[in-house]
């Protein structure tokens, strides 16, 4: 039988099925009348066989699950990487004692065993039975990524993986993926938001009450420079919203600061909510939000209507709530709260009417509104909201770490974000220099670029217009990203 070159598991089936052949025959020879043992033992018969099918499919589901004689074998090695794709070096030991019929590498990022539920590419074509040697080109990979690859070959008889590597896309190393364009030339003013029509970009002066210091401003891509617009008709402010709707532009909301004579500073959060028309450059008054702001974590336009994900305050009893505007009819309502931690600080991109709000810290401040910063947890999550069901759903966390105060925006159905400020130590932070891709189709993140000439200094904007993603800030100027 072990020449014959039946596996282990067939050679144990078949010795199972002679003795129950044998019952079987003995009962009808001694009890022919005995129908009923009979049929039970028919019935045993059936089902070993069938067990024995089923227990041995054409691919194993674990690492070297057969134990043949005769497998084949294969060694795979890393050959070549760059920053998107891979090359590994083939060798094949040994087909066994058949042909082989399947040769396939599975890969991926998070299983340390790839098996043929992973990403798979059939390489049998590449086979040829005078080469012991291939290489196999993995294309399409996400920079500084790690990820697991390795091989099943297969025989007529039998089966098995090979051992599984480890490599690591290399990480983009330049600015060569960024041109400084503009500068924004009032520089003692911030801006922290703006308006993102699908081909003009404003942006909204806030925080510091210099004089004329409350504009509304427009970038020019022909000319790459500014031109002022309007004043904002809600002066200054900490923290503004600013979101698209509807064809118009939607702001407010954010705190009020007030220097004390002490020299303290006081924050007062505001309801108002205001319209601007791009075309008339005029901006109007709407119905106030009716709920306070202070712990902003996101806010969204969806067609129609705008989503602002808040709190109350930073307290961590009290939920992020979801409240709901609609533009057609100027009025509020309150949706299911946020089921996720409580965060501040996030970051979120619409991607073809999908919203992603991402990062942030929780536990800003304990009950009673004293600040520990030694307790402020900085993380990774991902969430999508669906507006038809009211629901949000968790998403593959970001990449590249726990961080608040990223720059993120939209284009071609990708989702961009990056930099931020991203703790080393529990005291130690720094000001993150990366650039990331998110694709909703396969819920993943990539590694892009760095900008190592960006301070990263906040407040930033960002913005996708005709075909390409900017950056800016008063201290950076404007930064167009070229994929």
């Amino acid at each position: 039988l072990r020449n014959s070159g039946l596996d282990s598991l067939k050679m144990k089936a078949f010795f199972v099925n002679l003795v129950y052949l044998h019952y079987f025959c003995s009962s009808i020879n001694r009890k022919k009348r005995n129908m009923k043992i009979l049929h039970y033992r028919v019935f045993l018969f059936l089902i070993i066989n069938w067990g024995c099918i089923v227990a041995d499919p054409d691919i194993p589901e674990g690492y070297n699950s057969y134990e043949k004689g005769g497998e084949p074998e294969a060694h795979i090695n890393v050959w070549e990487l760059s920053q998107y794709s891979a090359v590994l070096k083939i060798n094949i030991a040994s087909v066994g004692n058949r042909k082989l019929t399947q040769l396939r590498a599975c890969y991926s990022e998070t299983n340390p065993l790839p098996d043929t539920t992973d990403w798979v590419r059939d390489i049998y074509l590449q086979y040829k039975p005078d080469h012991e040697e291939l290489l196999l080109s993995l294309p399409d990979l996400e920079p500084a990524t790690n990820y697991y690859c390795r091989l099943y070959l297969a025989n007529s008889d039998s089966g098995s993986y090979t051992n599984s590597v480890v490599f690591s896309t290399k990480a983009p190393s330049d600015d060569s993926s960024w041109e400084k364009v503009a500068s924004i030339p009032w520089i003692e003013e911030q801006y922290a938001c703006g308006f993102n029509f699908a081909d003009r970009y404003f942006a909204l002066s806030s925080l510091y009450p210099v004089e004329g210091g409350n504009k509304l401003i427009e970038y020019l891509p022909e000319a790459d420079e500014w031109v002022k617009r309007s004043v904002l008709p809600f002066g200054c402010r900490v923290g503004p919203v600013a979101v698209v709707a509807g064809g118009k532009g939607y702001a407010g909301l954010g705190d009020i600061e007030v220097i004390t004579e002490d020299g303290s500073h006081r924050y007062y959060s505001q309801q108002d909510w205001w319209c601007y028309d791009p075309e008339t450059n005029e901006w109007e008054r709407k119905a106030d939000i009716p709920a306070r702001t202070t712990g902003m974590m996101a806010a969204f336009g969806i067609e129609e209507k705008v989503y602002v994900v808040t709190s109350t305050d930073y307290w961590n009893s009290t939920p992020m709530q979801v409240w709901e505007y609609d533009t057609r009819s100027d009025a509020w309502s309150r949706k299911r709260n946020f089921p996720g931690d409580k965060l501040q600080r996030a970051s979120s991109f619409v991607i073809g009417g999908r919203p992603f709000v991402f990062t942030g810290i929780t536990n800003r401040m304990e009950e009673g509104g004293n600040v520990d910063d030694n307790k402020v947890e900085y993380t990774s999550c991902m969430w999508e909201y669906e507006a038809n069901t009211d629901t949000w759903h968790r998403r593959v966390d970001f990449k590249g770490g726990g961080r608040e105060r990223m720059v993120a925006v939209a284009l071609d159905g990708k989702g961009y974000a990056g930099f931020g400020v991203q703790p080393v130590t529990e005291t130690y932070l720094i000001r993150a220099v990366d650039w990331w891709c998110y694709d909703p189709d396969t819920d993943r993140w990539g590694r892009r670029s760095v900008l190592t000439d960006w301070f990263n200094i906040r407040p930033s904007i960002s913005f996708a217009l005709r075909g390409h993603v900017y950056i800016g800030s008063i201290y950076d100027g404007v930064w167009k990203y070229v994929e």
